[in-house]
């Protein structure tokens, strides 16, 4: 129950930034003779994004990398890309694979997906998501998935 409270006040809160966007404040600033209105535009960034990442295959040869902008709380821009590498002989990490696709979007909106999507070519491989995101410009962040080993019809080899 306190954890559906606490998403109910974070939706809430997330709901009020969007609505109003940003908070302007007016002051006035008095100098010897004159005196004047001061608008400022104070704009609430993003406080917090939760991306998620998952790898699929399909059964028919096709593997499906998917970043999804799971929850955002505040008003944000949030740059994404997705990338699927691939491999014939089992990596150690991501790093020892090749870059077979990717996607990039400037702004991944709240609840949206970007996909990357390519086939196996009918050989059994290796495969690994990787995703990288940018929230309001502060940085990119990295993120992968498990090396998954899946057929020529993208099934997944145990």
């Amino acid at each position: 129950m306190k954890h559906k409270k606490i998403v109910i006040l974070a939706l809430t809160i997330s709901i009020a930034v969007m609505i109003f966007g940003g908070i302007s404040t007016v002051s006035a600033q008095s100098t010897d003779d004159t005196a004047r209105l001061v608008a400022e535009d104070v704009e609430t960034r993003g406080l917090f994004v939760s991306v998620s990442l998952t790898i699929k295959g399909d059964g028919n040869g096709l593997v499906t990398a998917t970043a999804t902008n799971s929850f955002t709380l505040g008003t944000t821009t949030l740059a994404v890309k997705v990338e699927l590498y691939a491999s014939e002989t089992k990596p150690i990490d991501v790093s020892e694979m090749d870059l077979v696709t990717g996607s990039y979007i400037e702004d991944l909106n709240i609840f949206k997906s970007i996909t990357a999507k390519a086939y196996t070519g009918g050989k059994a491989k290796y495969w690994c998501a990787t995703v990288m995101y940018n929230k309001d410009n502060t940085g990119w962040k990295y993120d992968n998935t498990e090396i998954v080993h899946y057929d020529a019809n993208a099934n997944v080899i145990n």
